[in-house]
């Protein structure tokens, strides 16, 4: 019998040294995740626990759990049911992709979009812009979400703050009506208002697998923006009327071409859906569709924002310019990997009304 009892020192050093021997991904951060959900506290919770507290037996059956599950390289994120993007509590589940930090350049993306159109002339002022998004292949919801919360009416003014954010920097050193927050990795995030031109926002999500619509519908519903998403199910442009026309079309689809799936990591292949992942011989197999179909769906001026896969932007961008879109241009991700697609169509917004 071990005489020495599992404090939470003791704990995170095993959890850490085990993970990083059998090379899991950020070790040191899972393992202090899963201990902090086996205690049921925050991250920052776990820190202000007393080193030398012994773990209470429950929590060690669960830490004990979870450790199974790792070590069948399930990823982190499943085991805690959330994850977070861009500040917001995000739940997952196997049934669609995790939210990761490189899909945050498509929302900077739209973002920009956006506030192009509410100021077509360039001319900032108080002007109210009726804008339309489709989001095609939604998944957890995390691109409509984060654009709803941050560019449309409620904009960050009306975010709650999180359970486990906290505001870190002072009103002097941000701009104004900006928020600091820490997001589920430690990261400090500061958001900045979308613009000072209000943007009346609805969202068309679209997903494939009807679990994944289900729980981006309860992901809207928990960030308050439910009423300004219309979910729907259908493949690329099939849930999509002959006359509908947006501002914006966005997806993140599935791009990995076939050569690449075995490279993969373990906690990816086995673990997500390939339906998600998976884009064909070559991973255009959805972004082919996606790109060449926009300006059938796009209204005068509207913009394609699209993420693709590594060594995939000059066929992207070979494609917008088939499809007759201007201005394409690829933008690096937070890693400075090439990974999203913007391009316009042809012709001048719709004029933004007077607020």
């Amino acid at each position: 019998m071990d005489p020495q009892p599992w404090t939470v020192r003791r704990m995170r050093q095993w959890l850490r040294h085990d993970f990083e021997a059998i090379g899991i991904p950020h070790a040191a951060l899972t393992a202090d995740l899963l201990l902090a959900k086996s205690l049921g506290v925050t991250r920052t919770g776990l820190y202000m626990r007393a080193a030398d507290e012994a773990l209470p037996e429950p929590a060690l059956q669960q830490v004990r759990a979870h450790v199974v599950r790792i070590r069948r390289r399930e990823p982190v994120q499943h085991l805690l049911g959330e994850w977070s993007f861009r500040g917001i509590s995000l739940k997952v589940a196997p049934c669609t992709l995790i939210p990761r930090g490189s899909t945050e350049c498509v929302v900077e993306s739209i973002r920009a979009a956006l506030a192009l159109r509410a100021a077509p002339q360039g001319q900032l002022g108080a002007r109210r812009l009726a804008a339309r998004m489709l989001e095609i292949g939604t998944g957890t919801g995390c691109i409509a979400i984060s654009v709803l919360r941050e560019c449309g009416e409620r904009g960050d003014q009306g975010r709650e703050p999180l359970p486990w954010s906290s505001a870190i920097a002072s009103s002097a050193s941000r701009p104004e009506g900006a928020t600091t927050e820490f997001d589920l990795e430690g990261r400090a995030i500061t958001r900045e208002p979308a613009s000072r031109a209000g943007t009346s926002l609805h969202v068309v999500a679209t997903d494939v697998v009807p679990e994944a619509l289900d729980l981006a519908r309860s992901n809207a519903e928990a960030a308050g923006v439910a009423k300004s998403i219309q979910f729907r199910l259908g493949s690329v442009w099939e849930p999509i009327g002959p006359d509908e026309r947006f501002d914006i079309v966005a997806s993140n689809p599935p791009y990995i071409a076939d050569g690449e799936w075995a490279s993969l990591a373990p906690e990816v292949r086995d673990h997500e859906p390939a339906s998600a992942l998976r884009g064909g011989v070559d991973g255009l197999r959805f972004l082919r569709p996606i790109i060449l179909g926009a300006p059938r769906r796009l209204l005068p001026g509207g913009t394609v924002v699209v993420e693709f896969g590594t060594g995939q932007a000059g066929a992207v961008l070979a494609l917008a310019g088939e499809a007759g879109l201007v201005d394409a241009r690829v933008l690096d991700d937070e890693d400075g990997l090439a990974r999203v697609l913007e391009a316009r169509l042809p012709g001048s917004p719709p004029s933004a009304s007077a607020s």
